[in-house]
């Protein structure tokens, strides 16, 4: 009898916190009231700068209606995402599919873009993160290449992490950048798209685990940081930390033998008239860049020397 009690208050225990995590889900999964999403549906879509972009805008809509949750996930991943408890959106695989196959149908790079995302991020106060192999995943169903952009490979975490204090002193400050990998890596660009190496993982490390899924253990996570900016002025990814620059050909070879020479890429700007400016050990200017499609978001295969390349499928 008294074994029988037992079950029968665990099962009811049981009982209790399922229907209790049930009724908090319910409670802290929302949407944001109808007039705000009309709002910020109508500035956006009149933007300047995307008016002409029907499906990127169509896409921005998706996410601006999309319910958001109170983050709840291991603390050593959520310090770095401003503390569980606030309001966040999770990007699925469906998403990401949507925002690159947006971007390619409107002829977008990932920086403008990107900044925008920022810009809706601060607007709503809502963390926005991703898993990196749901953006790998998305980017080789498409076949896809993401132009002259952040490495995706070994990427496991991407977010946009508002900070609310910053962006009331700061009018330009959109987002904070969190990029999260599993592995230090040199990323090596076709010379067609850029004569420079990307080295990923040269900053902060800390111990991370997996949101994402139940899998356990431990990984050493190698972080890229910065912060969006946007204005009338210019689109900018700052104060990055975590990615070196590595020239090739003679100022390549001084950087290796010159070890102090520093290899850091400070920012990352887009003009209004498109022009990108690197800023790093020398600063280069691409002109043109928002209208030259090897730097946007593209099928793989449209550019002649791509189509030897193999599909990202394979």
């Amino acid at each position: 009898m008294k074994k029988r009690c037992v079950l029968l208050t665990a099962f009811a225990l049981a009982l209790f916190i399922g229907t209790n995590s049930a009724q908090e889900t319910e409670k802290t999964t929302v949407v944001l009231p109808d007039a705000t999403i009309q709002q910020l549906i109508e500035e956006y879509s009149n933007h300047p700068d995307f008016k002409n972009y029907p499906n990127f805008i169509n896409h921005l809509t998706k996410m601006i209606k999309r319910k958001r949750h109170r983050l709840n996930c291991d603390e050593r991943v959520a310090k770095f995402l401003g503390g569980n408890g606030r309001w966040a959106m999770r990007s699925t695989v469906e998403d990401l599919k949507g925002y690159f196959q947006a971007c390619s149908d409107d002829g977008l790079t990932m920086l403008r873009t990107m900044g925008v995302f920022a810009s809706l991020w601060n607007r709503m106060d809502t963390l926005n993160y991703m898993d990196g192999r749901d953006v790998n995943r998305a980017v080789a169903e498409l076949n896809l290449s993401t132009g002259l952009a952040l490495p995706i490979a070994n990427l496991r975490l991407f977010a946009y992490v508002p900070n609310p204090e910053r962006a009331k002193v700061d009018k330009v400050y959109q987002c904070d950048i969190l990029a999260v990998y599993d592995k230090q890596y040199k990323h090596r660009f076709r010379e067609e798209v850029l004569n420079a190496n990307l080295k990923i993982g040269t900053g902060d490390t800390a111990p991370f685990v997996d949101i994402f899924s139940d899998e356990g253990g431990e990984w050493t996570g190698y972080l890229i940081k910065g912060i969006l900016t946007y204005s009338d002025k210019h689109v900018g990814f700052m104060e990055i930390s975590g990615v070196g620059g590595e020239k090739r050909g003679f100022l390549g070879i001084l950087q290796k033998i010159l070890f102090f020479l520093p290899d850091a890429i400070d920012a990352m700007t887009l003009d209004k008239n498109g022009d990108m400016t690197t800023i790093a050990l020398i600063n280069e200017t691409v002109e043109g860049f928002e209208k030259d499609r090897k730097y946007q978001v593209h099928r793989i295969g449209e550019l002649p020397w791509e189509q030897e390349m193999p599909s990202l499928k394979e």
